[in-house]
């Protein structure tokens, strides 16, 4: 790929001098930013999933040892303000807007920076086992005490090598061999001057008061057990942050979950977030929120009588369901949606991200059920339910008609099974 500019003080551009690298060709950009003392291989376990849907950007931070150490500049990078810069640079001279931005650690702030500086140029921030300010202070637990930290530089200065064969497996934080192995090398090929001079760059950092300055959307992304960024940091960010915030606390331990439990990394978020993914839609301005959301086999065009009316009275929100023909096929995952569970729990981040509550929910036959799973898990979104045609059975039980034998049912999905488009026109007789 050719580099756009040359004015920023790297020659080649930021984009090439640090190793910038696009994987796919989706019309979305996705930008992957690595934390304190990894590269862009952190990422290697996703990027082949990612580059299915995404165009996806990836490089190195200045301080890695894959860039030329000559660009590391001290002064400049004692601030995430510098990295920001380098961010802002290499999103330029790629010609890109409204990307995703996935910044882990020390990136999640730097991301955040980049966004009040040039917010068009992110659509969405996924802030992956970030801080705000590693020490603990008051009212605020950081995760680190200042001796602590102290006690961390001393052990780099006097010995480096061995300080990182103590503090790789800490910062993995579980029994994972070829993370920890991952992580070492990569922090033993820093140069040990650089290394200290970032680690005090970031374990110094107070940035607590840019968050509600950041307007663009955040899902907030913790393992449940980090050694580095405590949990109650996760929730502390979801208040500040001016925008639409969520918090996913992945089941996991670890600070590196993109090496230890990449897999759990997919299942959580769509990337922009549910609405978007969901392809969400607001109609009107009224006071009051009222949810469409439509059953099988149709999408949110089924609504499109009533929403006219509705906009009137209404703010009216419609989304399609994960089945659709409009949503991206990738986020089908059939175990997830093997329940009514999958469903409700997009409904709920749908919700929590749009910041809504006490809404007028009207689900049409399977979302009726959608709803009421919802409405037990989170029953302060919701003030009222209308249930469409739905029901909590469609089989015929002792004492209960659902409506259909099981030997109908069986019937019904051997039809599907052999002539999908036979099936779909005798329904439609």
């Amino acid at each position: 790929m050719d580099v756009q500019y040359h004015g920023h003080g790297y020659g080649g551009g930021t984009f090439e001098a640090l190793n910038g690298k696009i994987y796919g060709n989706g019309t979305e950009t996705l930008v992957l930013a690595h934390g304190y003392g990894s590269d862009q291989s952190v990422w290697h376990y996703l990027v082949p999933y990612l580059a299915c849907c995404f165009k996806v950007v990836v490089f190195d931070l200045v301080f890695s040892a894959n860039v030329s150490p000559h660009l590391y500049n001290p002064r400049k990078y004692s601030s995430f303000n510098g990295y920001a810069s380098d961010l802002v640079n290499l999103l330029d001279e790629l010609n890109v807007n409204k990307t995703i931005f996935v910044g882990h650690s020390m990136s999640a702030m730097i991301g955040c920076i980049a966004s009040i500086k040039r917010p068009e140029l992110f659509k969405h921030l996924i802030l992956l086992g970030g801080s705000p300010r590693y020490l603990d202070a008051k009212g605020y637990n950081g995760g680190f005490t200042r001796s602590e930290i102290n006690a961390l530089f001393k052990q780099m200065d006097r010995n480096y090598t061995r300080w990182v064969q103590a503090f790789a497996p800490v910062a993995v934080g579980m029994n994972n061999t070829p993370a920890t192995t991952e992580f070492k090398n990569s922090l033993w090929r820093m140069k040990p001057e650089i290394a200290l001079s970032v680690a005090k760059a970031v374990f110094l950092s107070d940035w607590r008061r840019i968050l509600p300055k950041v307007f663009v959307p955040c899902t907030i992304i913790q393992s449940k057990r980090d050694p580095i960024v405590p949990n109650s940091v996760a929730y502390y960010m979801k208040r500040n942050l001016h925008g639409h915030a969520r918090v996913e606390i992945l089941d996991t331990r670890g600070h590196f979950p993109q090496l230890t439990a990449y897999n759990l990394l997919l299942k959580h978020g769509y990337g922009g977030g549910t609405f978007e993914a969901l392809n969400g839609k607001i109609y009107g301005n009224g006071t009051e929120t009222l949810v469409l959301a439509h059953g099988y086999g149709s999408d949110q065009s089924i609504w499109h009588y009533l929403v006219p009316y509705l906009a009137c009275c209404f703010k009216v929100v419609v989304f399609d369901l994960v089945f659709s023909a409009n949503v991206s096929p990738h986020l089908y995952n059939p175990k997830k949606y093997s329940s009514f569970n999958g469903y409700a729990s997009d409904l709920v981040n749908l919700l929590d991200e749009l910041n809504a509550n006490k809404t007028i929910f009207v689900g049409h036959s399977m979302s009726a059920m959608i709803g009421c799973i919802a409405s037990i898990k989170r029953p302060e979104l919701f003030k009222h339910l209308i249930l469409l045609g739905g029901s909590p059975r469609y089989l015929d039980a002792k004492g209960y008609n659902g409506g259909f034998t099981r030997s109908e049912i069986n019937a019904l999905f051997k039809q599907m099974d052999r002539n999908y488009t036979s099936w779909v026109k005798l329904l439609l007789r």
